[in-house]
């Protein structure tokens, strides 16, 4: 996973999210985006933005959504 915290936009961005083969998808997106939101809250960031590149950047943009 690639992370740049955007102070001047408030925004955590991650433009990578990589998965190990043989990982269950669904809950890795699901921890991994609870624990992301808890970061950016933690710097004081608004909001997690993902970008395209990994297998695991479409679940993990749905499960931000989601929370």
């Amino acid at each position: 996973m690639d992370l740049k915290a955007d102070r001047s936009a408030g925004l955590l961005l991650v433009p990578g999210a990589f998965l190990e083969e043989g990982q269950d998808v669904g809950r890795v997106a699901a921890e991994l985006a609870r624990t992301l939101r808890d970061l950016a809250s933690w710097l004081g960031l608004r909001d997690v933005v993902t970008g395209d590149r990994g297998a695991l950047s479409q679940p993990l943009a749905a499960a931000l959504a989601r929370l």
